[in-house]
């Protein structure tokens, strides 16, 4: 009987470690699981993150396009009440400086849209190219019962009718005061050191990595240009020591003819992108670059970048 016993014992402690065996077993199996379904669920969140914030900057860059074109309309409208004022108050210095205002604002906002942001703060801007548009509107209305008023206007205005070398006098004026109003606007300069990793460009700081300069700058919408208006625009790229980055200096020229690239472009009014590359043999310099944008010999607009 005791024999007995002791086998039915051996027997149980073989059941029970089978038993536990088993549950060693299960619970790595679960736990196995449950690790794989934490990564799998981390790299879902990631790739949707991920398109999430594509699609925020397409929205992003979608919205500045946009905004962009706003700010161009409403750059033309004060480009045409200066060309109003320019007509019959000349000697009027207080109109001429709201004016001035006017262009710093826009160009106040033209920089923090080519700044870029979140959602919030382009929506921002437009509300702010919303409320300039009104201020324009407005303004016109007032610049317009000004001039009515305006004896001096009004003498004027009867002079130039009463001899035909008058008035032949002011067409020649307006048509240049035209030409000039049509001629195209420029967006803001930019330059963007980069290089090209499998075939997409990547903007890069540091100047060992620089394999080309990235230039572009828009010729914004001006409803005042009826006829095509033909320009050459330079790009002129300072390096560190003040020196002329270019390809093309192979004879002796003065320093102010040197260019780092330039684009003849024909504009007729309508929004024009211009896009260019320069890239030297050189490797580049650590400091800081100065860029010039020129037309008709004079710089128009300039910006700085740094490298690494």
């Amino acid at each position: 009987m005791d024999q007995e016993t002791k086998i039915e014992t051996v027997e149980n402690r073989r059941s029970n470690g089978k038993t536990i065996v088993i549950v060693i077993l299960g619970l790595l199996l679960a736990g196995s699981a449950i690790s794989n379904y934490i990564f799998w669920d981390k790299a879902e969140n990631a790739s949707l993150n991920f398109t999430r914030q594509e699609d925020t900057l397409k929205i992003t860059n979608s919205m500045k396009d946009s905004l962009q074109e706003l700010l161009a309309i409403e750059q033309s409208k004060v480009a045409q009440l200066r060309l109003e004022i320019s007509m019959w108050e000349t000697g009027n210095d207080s109109l001429m400086q709201i004016i001035n205002e006017k262009e710093q604002r826009i160009a106040s906002i033209r920089s923090q849209i080519a700044g870029g942001g979140s959602s919030a703060k382009m929506r921002a801007l437009k509300d702010s190219i919303m409320n300039l548009g009104i201020a324009n509107s407005k303004f016109k209305t007032d610049l317009q019962e000004l001039l009515l008023q305006n004896e001096d206007y009004k003498a004027r205005f009867e002079a130039s009718e009463s001899t035909n070398q008058a008035l032949t006098n002011t067409n020649v004026n307006l048509t240049k005061k035209v030409e000039i109003a049509s001629e195209p606007f420029i967006g803001t300069l930019s330059i963007v050191p980069a290089r090209t990793k499998k075939g997409v460009m990547e903007p890069v700081t540091k100047a060992k990595k620089v394999e080309y300069l990235s230039i572009s700058f828009d010729l914004l919408q001006n409803s005042l240009t009826e006829k095509p208006v033909e320009k050459e625009y330079i790009i002129r790229i300072l390096d560190p020591n003040n020196v002329v980055l270019s390809t093309t200096n192979s004879s002796l020229v003065d320093s102010d003819d040197v260019f780092s690239v330039k684009e003849t472009a024909t504009f007729d009014g309508k929004l024009q992108k211009i896009r260019l590359k320069f890239t030297q043999a050189p490797a580049y310099k650590k400091g800081s670059y100065k860029a010039e944008l020129k037309v008709d010999g004079v710089v128009k607009q300039t910006t700085k970048f740094e490298l690494l």
